[in-house]
């Protein structure tokens, strides 16, 4: 028996392909020692990048975790 998996109801090769991003992919995260700030997800990656300016004009801080995240939604296809 092969398998063989749909993407979002279309046939598919057995390895997934990204059909789009799902959600809010972009957040910027403060690393200071004892700074648990963090721009929250944004949909625009310019958006959260804005976020880490501010902050660093605001407090000093300089260094951030960028973090990028995307979805895909895979079934199984009998």
């Amino acid at each position: 028996m092969t398998e063989s998996l749909s993407l979002l109801g279309q046939a598919a090769s057995p390895t997934p392909q990204l059909l789009g991003v799902l959600g809010e992919p972009y957040e910027t995260v403060c690393t200071a020692a004892g700074c648990d700030a963090e721009s929250g997800p944004q949909e625009i990656q310019d958006s959260a990048q804005r976020w880490a300016l501010r902050h660093s004009g605001r407090t000093g801080h300089g260094l951030f975790r960028r973090v990028v995240s995307d979805h895909a939604r895979v079934t199984r296809s009998e």
